[in-house]
């Protein structure tokens, strides 16, 4: 079984027609082509197994299909479309990443893709008395319940992987309310006063936490934007971020601009401004 990453790209065309196109990578493709015989024109057939996630198969075309142009990208079918809309609306995040994986089904190779929503999204929280505080997004990324195991996985010396996977981990805790209990194994975790930070990311092909020391980089635009009140100068913002990080990471390899919108990037710019900035500095 492979799983594999693919990524989701929201093209608006009229202000009501909001279209998903997506990235198929290559090896799903040449999975999906394995079979006796192939249609003239192939189509994706996306059937829905559980919320946001779908087997997908090569057939001819139908009503819950879509073409395949150029043989590696294609647009979303609308019910997968609507559903996705519906889940965004509820959990204030926007659909932007697809785990693929390859089965067989009934003989025949598959894909199955789990929609994503947030995913690489960046969250602060707290730890408090042995306690990892969960904001809404995280829990709605996880479908986290009461009692809910997860387990923990030491990457570095100041970074861990959480995830509901039973595969290669060090120590396990349980949800309480809207807070994580964390693991007596990690002690020194557990007696953290810094800021952490959480990264919606994946592992074992399934969605996972990824809890690592906050950046103080982004410590100190959070302070500088609470101080004005969220009402800021965006040029005001650079200058101060630009003086902090000449001062305090003169080895930084990445262009002060670039570096500046990537962190405001995507709690406070939107996709469209963010692909254009970088572009046009000035």
């Amino acid at each position: 079984m492979m799983t594999t990453l693919g990524f989701i790209h929201k093209c608006e065309f009229e202000p009501e027609d909001r279209r998903y196109e997506i990235s198929l990578p290559l090896e799903v493709l040449n999975s999906l082509k394995q079979r006796k015989s192939l249609p003239e024109v192939p189509y994706l057939h996306w059937r829905k197994l559980s919320k946001l996630y779908y087997v997908v198969t090569l057939g001819e075309k139908c009503a819950n299909c879509n073409f395949i142009f150029a043989f590696d990208n294609s647009y979303l079918p609308q019910h997968v479309v609507n559903e996705i809309k519906l889940e965004e609306e509820r959990s204030g995040l926007d659909a932007n990443a697809i785990l693929w994986t390859i089965k067989r089904w009934h003989g025949r190779p598959v894909a199955t893709a789990k929609i994503l929503l947030g995913y690489d999204k960046k969250i602060p929280v707290k730890i408090i008395d042995g306690n990892l505080t969960l904001t809404p997004e995280i829990r709605y990324y996880m479908q986290l319940k009461a009692r809910t195991i997860l387990y923990w996985k030491q990457i570095d010396k100041e970074s861990w992987i959480i995830s509901k996977g039973t595969k290669d981990y060090n120590a396990k805790s349980w949800i309480t309310c809207d807070t994580l209990t964390i693991p007596k194994t990690f002690q020194n975790l557990r007696n953290c006063k810094l800021t952490m930070e959480i990264t919606l990311s994946e592992k074992d092909g399934k969605p996972a936490l990824l809890l690592t020391r906050r950046d103080p980089v982004d410590e100190f635009l959070d302070n500088a934007l609470e101080q004005g009140k969220g009402k800021i100068e965006i040029h005001d913002l650079f200058n101060l971020y630009f003086e902090y990080v000449k001062k305090y990471r003169p080895d930084a390899e990445e262009p002060y601009f670039i570096g500046f919108v990537n962190k405001l990037y995507p709690r406070f710019i939107p996709t469209a401004q963010f692909r254009l900035l970088p572009k046009h500095p000035e």
